[in-house]
């Protein structure tokens, strides 16, 4: 033991053995600290390369919204999610997650019940490839049937509710303006499209700003959808020459069935 002492309380030893004590542990550190900075810094193109479908996690909170196939297109940056509903009802929304993505497929956003996806029906989905898919995965995360009753998550449940509430909205107050064309002379008809384009969104700011932002996107989308609507309508009066129809009877017919289509749309959301 004094030996051991001895050598230690030598300046030049202590002195020696301090600086290779010193020497291993920054190394040591500087290469953690390298290690770690390394894999920080990869960027999505290196991640994207490294991703492989069966390391990804898929999962669904649904009962019966069935994931048939999951495929990673990386040269497109796409994801393929081909779903079932092997539900006994329809279909009319669902949301999934790709990474930190969420998309929101609504069926009830055109005048008929088209997009509905019925009890059988499979769909095809392809989603933009998103960024900490690697991480997050893939997730089948809410589903709402014709009925209105829902299945998953419930934040994401309540996020298509949100945003139908502002679909809701928006379309009640074209219906109750395009239901007050109906009759008018045939020299109003155009004015009258013209007024309801410029006045949506019919709420103000105020008013608007009481709503969660899912409302708000749902009320946005919808007047977007409207004015489409309503162009086509200015359209089909503008070009509808029919042999023996009169032309205001033909359009009055068309604004007739966009109002049906939309009472029944209603019922749904």
């Amino acid at each position: 033991m004094k030996k051991y002492k001895r050598t230690f309380t030598h300046p030049r030893l202590f002195l020696t053995a301090a600086i290779l004590v010193s020497l291993v542990f920054w190394g040591i550190t500087a290469w953690s600290y390298s290690l770690k900075k390394s894999n920080q810094q990869l960027t999505w193109e290196e991640r994207k390369e490294n991703l492989r479908l069966d390391k990804i996690k898929v999962k669904n909170y649904t009962s019966n919204l069935t994931i048939v196939s999951t495929e990673i297109d990386k040269k497109n940056d796409s994801v393929t999610v081909v779903l079932r509903n092997d539900y006994k009802k329809p279909v009319t929304g669902y949301i999934v997650t790709i990474g930190s993505g969420t998309v929101q497929t609504e069926c009830l956003t055109g005048s008929d019940n088209s997009n509905i996806l019925q009890p059988g029906d499979v769909r095809k989905e392809i989603y933009g490839l998103q960024l900490d898919i690697d991480k997050l995965g893939i997730k089948v995360a809410a589903v709402i049937l014709d009925d209105r009753t829902t299945d998953g998550q419930p934040q994401f449940v309540e996020q298509i509710q949100q945003y139908r509430l502002g679909m809701k909205i928006q379309r009640q107050y074209a219906l109750d303006f395009l239901r007050k064309m109906t009759g008018l002379p045939e020299n109003e008809l155009t004015l009258s499209l013209s007024d309801l384009e410029s006045r949506l969104p019919h709420l103000s700011e105020s008013e608007e700003s009481k709503l969660s932002t899912d409302a708000r996107f749902g009320l946005q989308d919808e007047k977007v959808r409207l004015i489409g609507n309503i162009k086509r309508l200015k359209e089909r009066f503008g070009t509808i020459h029919t042999q023996g129809v009169n032309k205001k009877e033909t359009f009055q017919g068309k604004l007739t069935d966009l109002i049906d289509n939309y009472i029944k749309m209603m019922e749904s959301l």
